[in-house]
């Protein structure tokens, strides 16, 4: 099974800093476990994405 579907992480939430601890209590009061897997940043640099087909 992990060969043919994506077994992730699961469910991702994204919250800013100042409600980390916030969030983290809710999760715990439920049973729920809770990992802070990254954080979003700002781009420095301009960027072309591009999702058509060429010709």
């Amino acid at each position: 099974m992990y060969e043919i579907f994506n077994m992730g992480i699961g469910m991702v939430v994204a919250v800013s800093p100042e409600k980390v601890a916030e969030v983290t209590a809710a999760f715990a009061e439920q049973g729920e476990t809770f990992y802070q897997i990254g954080e979003i940043v700002p781009e420095d640099t301009q960027k072309i994405i591009f999702t058509g087909e060429t010709a």
